[in-house]
């Protein structure tokens, strides 16, 4: 016999039907829900591992990307993220760059010409991510950025000016780098005057086991040039040099040059040998930690 709450049944038991209401056929998930008796620790670690938070936007919505356990910093202003692979890595070697990118290298790419990055971008690349650009001319600037965050791999085999009246260099000036989580930037042999592997006017920094690792430096090579700003290394982070070595007057080599050095909690430069006419720097002399 039907009622205001929808159908009695007969027999013993009796069910009682409200009436029904309009529902969202849409599924939604709440970050953390129906987990059950679990600790505070479990739940946290399911709602960090979840695919969007507790508004319901995926996790790159939050601009705090994490890939491959390397936090990687926030989109600035506008950015769009771009993730850059083999097939893509054109996008990086075009002569009008995009503006307003935020680049993410999560595997191995390469390139054999040089790559620019728009001033107004920036480029990530994770744990598992690699960049190589060993096979581009000694006599280019191999990458030009104007902000660099590596917590994975840069190779940029060897730089040299020789036979050319321009300035050659691995990463070009005006670049902010920072390598962490055991990012690494390799370099083959720097030589002839010119020839730098950073030529970067602005902050670099590495942390948390950030190295870069040079080869031979002579004939008026430089290693890092921070001429108007800082190096900073701490938590490991470490830079190590082959032989340094010069022929006098200007062909003088630098392991690096810096506005200003600090070297703490272990940080770390290390270098095989000096030469006559190679320096370490334009500091004073460094009371670090051995290499050996």
């Amino acid at each position: 016999m039907p009622n205001g709450f929808g159908t009695i049944g007969g027999g013993v038991g009796r069910i009682f039907q409200k009436p029904s209401r309009p529902a969202n056929i849409e599924n939604h998930y709440v970050v953390g829900s129906g987990v059950g008796a679990k600790s505070r620790a479990v739940r946290k670690a399911l709602k960090r591992r979840a695919n969007n938070n507790a508004q319901g936007k995926p996790c790159c919505a939050q601009h705090k990307p994490i890939v491959n356990y390397c936090q990687l910093p926030p989109p600035k202003n506008n950015q769009t993220i771009q993730h850059i692979n083999q097939s893509n890595i054109d996008l990086l070697s075009q002569n009008t760059p995009h503006s307003n990118v935020y680049y993410v290298i999560t595997e191995p790419v390469y390139s054999n010409v040089p790559l620019v990055v728009d001033p107004t971008s920036t480029l990530c690349i994770s744990s598992t991510g690699s960049l190589d650009l060993s096979g581009i001319h000694p006599s280019k600037i191999k990458l030009s950025a104007s902000d660099i965050y590596n917590c994975g791999t840069i190779k940029l085999g060897n730089i040299s000016a020789a036979g050319t009246a321009s300035y050659a260099a691995g990463i070009g000036a005006f670049t902010p780098i920072t390598l962490t989580n055991n990012g690494t930037i390799t370099f083959g042999n720097i030589s002839e005057g010119g020839g730098a592997g950073i030529g970067a006017f602005t902050p670099i920094t590495l942390t948390n086991n950030g190295t870069i690792t040079f080869g031979n430096i002579s004939e008026g090579g430089f290693g890092v040039v921070t001429a108007e700003s800082t190096l900073t290394l701490t938590n490991n982070g470490t830079i190590t040099f082959g032989n340094i070595s010069g022929s006098g007057g200007q062909d003088q080599s630098f392991g690096f040059l810096a506005g200003s050095l600090y070297v703490k909690q272990k940080g770390r430069i290390c270098v095989k040998s000096l030469e006559p006419f190679g320096l370490l720097s334009n500091t004073p002399p460094l009371n670090t930690p051995s290499c050996n």
